[in-house]
């Protein structure tokens, strides 16, 4: 895949490219990683080898991520040239590319699954009931939150009933720690200029002599993220909610992380969920699952799913995996690792279906 420039240039491109000039072969400093908040961390970097074409390669390891190792070719401008990473038993590796290589056919995608049947109206489906298993091996166990019920079976397989319903549960599912959800992070960035921006420009209705209506406030906020973006598309890798607002540019991840942080400067706690979207078609391929990003506000004591990828506020479509408060770089990680063991691997049987 193309590559936006490896963790080790982007934290010191100084340093770097003074050690490739002087010819030193071992490199330690201390930095600021802006997405993993204001606590110093160490980059330390050795060179293994030099190759013919002037190109060096590195080990670089980060503090903040214990026990990820990234191999790195450099050319002499310091300029990465590819990348290489062991994540959980998978191998990540980033080349330099110009657009067409990047973009050409390389033979199948594992971020698309197959289910066993194509659903019909998908972004009118209010329940459905999913089998999901790998061929070999044991499902992590998912989420149950909001609208997504799981249930393991005998054989390892998980039972999965996601039902969308219009109103509130009577009993709320409990606390959170609202400090966490309602934080501003490097990645939901929402005291930024441009996200506050946007927020202004939001006419909420009014609720004088009333409570506020923060399920009408949040869908508002979802909607108006999904008018924003009007360049939908894949060219950005994961960017902050201010770069996504003043951009209007991205896939689910920039509409996810925007939708985040306009809900917590509303004061609605609110988290990025990554999961499945079903879509009829995608990358040449026709109804399948893709690895998908959305958002959940916390209203009337419970996590309420909202998608400002679609323009349905949610359908019974998502699979929720993993929850995160995108609190630091750690947990940008933690998703990551925890989508790789299904890339390639996850089937999906399409059990129950209830339109609207």
């Amino acid at each position: 895949m193309a590559d936006s420039g490896s963790r080790s240039t982007r934290l010191g491109q100084g340093a770097l490219v003074k050690a490739l000039a002087t010819g030193a072969s071992h490199l330690r400093y201390r930095t600021i990683d802006p997405l993993s908040g204001l606590t110093p961390i160490e980059v330390e970097a050795k060179r293994t080898h030099e190759l013919a074409d002037g190109t060096t390669r590195w080990r670089v390891t980060v503090s903040n991520l214990a026990g990820l190792e990234e191999i790195v070719e450099y050319d002499a401008e310091g300029t990465t040239l590819r990348s290489t990473a062991s994540l959980i038993g998978m191998e990540l590796t980033y080349r330099l590319s110009d657009r067409a290589t990047a973009q050409a056919d390389g033979g199948g995608a594992p971020e698309l699954i197959h289910p066993d049947r194509p659903i019909a109206r998908p972004r009118g489906l209010r329940r459905a009931v999913y089998r999901l298993s790998l061929p070999s091996g044991e499902l992590a166990d998912l989420p149950t939150v909001a609208s997504q019920r799981v249930v393991r079976a005998s054989d390892g397989s998980l039972k999965v009933e996601v039902s969308i319903s219009d109103g509130l549960p009577t009993s709320p599912s409990g606390s959170i720690d609202r400090p966490l959800f309602l934080r501003a992070t490097a990645y939901l960035d929402y005291r930024a200029e441009a996200v506050q921006a946007t927020l202004a420009a939001i006419e909420f209705p009014a609720t004088e002599g009333e409570a506020r209506n923060d399920r009408q406030r949040a869908e508002l906020l979802r909607r108006r993220v999904h008018q924003l973006m009007t360049r939908k598309n894949l060219a950005i890798g994961f960017a902050s909610a201010s770069e996504a607002a003043a951009s209007r540019s991205g896939d689910c991840t920039e509409h996810a992380v925007l939708l985040s942080a306009l809900l917590r400067a509303d004061g609605i706690p609110a988290r990025v969920v990554s999961g499945l979207l079903y879509v009829e078609r995608f990358a040449g391929e026709r109804q399948v699952f893709g690895y998908h990003l959305w958002s959940q506000g916390w209203i009337e004591g419970r996590w309420v799913d909202l998608d400002a990828m679609t323009a349905a506020p949610f359908d019974a479509t998502h699979i929720a995996l993993t929850t995160s408060a995108l609190d630091s770089q750690e947990d940008f990680v933690a998703i990551s690792a925890s989508l790789l063991p299904m890339m390639g691997a996850l089937r999906i049987e399409v059990v129950e279906l209830e339109q609207r």
